[in-house]
């Protein structure tokens, strides 16, 4: 509820059932970590992004999104 209060151009309507929370809290745990990274791989759809968006939120860290196009060109 606060993100959507915050970011309501973004809003987003999510349910989180377990394993969802238990996403947001691992993702949470590695953007933590001092030079912390992961790769979320898998198939489209399944709120890799949401998730990681909430996380973020959570750790009250900005989130930048690298956008792959035609060349590698920063955008």
């Amino acid at each position: 509820m606060e993100f959507n209060e915050k970011y309501k151009s973004a809003a987003m309507n999510i349910t989180l059932f377990e394993e969802a929370i238990s996403y947001v809290c691992k993702i949470n745990r590695i953007i933590k970590f001092s030079k912390g990274h992961g790769m979320l791989v898998g198939e489209g759809g399944a709120g890799r992004h949401s998730l990681t968006k909430l996380a973020t939120f959570i750790a009250k860290y900005n989130l930048c999104q690298v956008t792959v196009s035609k060349g590698f060109k920063l955008k």
